[in-house]
C-alpha cells in the first residue's frame, strides 16, 4: 500500500504568529495529502532550503523583508529559480499599492479565515496543475505605485536620508525627488483611507 504524497508548504513571514496560525490553517483542511507546513524568516533562508527541500507551495508576504528596498519582480524570479514547479501565492497587503505579477495567487491578509482556508483548499487541488492566475481581495482602491516609487516612501518612512536612498537604488537624488513627488500624487488623488496606505507601505520590522 502507498503511503501519502506529502505536499510541502513554506511561509516565508517575519511575523511567527502569522506562520503558526498557517500551519495551523493548512492542518484543518481536509485531505488526502499529508500538508508538511515550515515557517522562513527571511526569503534568503527559504532559498539556501530549495537544497534540502522540494517545496509544493509558499505563502510570502514582500513586505516582510527587512530591507526598505523593495523589488517584487527580482523576488519572485528567485524563488521561481530555486523552486522550478513551485506555486507562488502573495500573502501580503502589497497588492494595495503595487501590482503583482508572475504568481498564481494573491491573497490579502485581511481576508476572514474561512475564505484563506477556501481559497488554500483550491491552491492545493489545482497543483500541479498553472492556473496563471491571480486571486486578490483588495479594495476598489489601487494606488499602482512602482517599486522605485514604494522603495522612495519606505526608505523615508525608515528615516533614511536622501542620499542614502539614491545610493541604494543607485540613482542620483533628483530622481528620488521625483519617485517620491509622483508617489504622493497617486496618493493623495485617490479619496480614501491614507493612514491604513501608509501603515502598508511603512511595514519594517512591525511584527
Amino acid at each position: 500500500m502507498e503511503g501519502k504524497k506529502i505536499f510541502n508548504v513554506a511561509v516565508v513571514d517575519n511575523c511567527q504568529y502569522t506562520q503558526h496560525a498557517m500551519a495551523a490553517l493548512c492542518q484543518e483542511i481536509e485531505t488526502d495529502i499529508t500538508l508538511s507546513v515550515i515557517g522562513f524568516i527571511q526569503l534568503s533562508d527559504f532559498i539556501v532550503n530549495s537544497r534540502e527541500i522540494n517545496f509544493d507551495l509558499v505563502f510570502y508576504d514582500i513586505l516582510s523583508r527587512t530591507e526598505w528596498s523593495i523589488d517584487p519582480e527580482h523576488e519572485v524570479l528567485l524563488i521561481r529559480q530555486a523552486y522550478p514547479r513551485i506555486s507562488i501565492c502573495i500573502f501580503s497587503l502589497v497588492h494595495e499599492f503595487m501590482s503583482i505579477g508572475g504568481v498564481e495567487w494573491v491573497i490579502d491578509k485581511r481576508i476572514p479565515l474561512t475564505h484563506l482556508k477556501y481559497t488554500i483548499s483550491s491552491a492545493l487541488a489545482e497543483h500541479p496543475r498553472k492556473t496563471s492566475m491571480c486571486l486578490s481581495f483588495i479594495s476598489q482602491h489601487s494606488y499602482r505605485l512602482s517599486k522605485w516609487q514604494t522603495s522612495v516612501l519606505r526608505g523615508y518612512l525608515a528615516n533614511c536620508h536622501t542620499k542614502v536612498i539614491a545610493r541604494t537604488l543607485n540613482c542620483s537624488s533628483r530622481q528620488v525627488y521625483a519617485f517620491r513627488n509622483r508617489a504622493l500624487e497617486k496618493i493623495t488623488r485617490q479619496n480614501c483611507d491614507q493612514i491604513s496606505i501608509w501603515r502598508c507601505i511603512n511595514r519594517l520590522n512591525s511584527t
